[in-house]
């Protein structure tokens, strides 16, 4: 079975996922998580990709 999951991205958001009772992986770049995307596939998920022009998620897209 599938588990929601919650991946941040950024300090900011580290600090705001610590106070959430969920499952969370925190992630200091996109480039840190692209790794992660890498040998972990998010496969039959339903993704929503929120972030700021700043953290430039677009580029972690073809990971997924």
């Amino acid at each position: 079975p599938v588990t929601d999951e919650i991946i941040t991205v950024g300090s900011n958001f580290r600090e705001a996922a610590h106070s959430l009772a969920a499952n969370v992986k925190c992630f200091d770049n996109n480039v840190v998580l692209g790794e992660y995307l890498t040998l972990n596939t998010l496969r039959d998920r339903t993704i929503l990709l929120k972030g700021s022009r700043g953290i430039a998620l677009e580029k972690i897209i073809e990971k997924l």
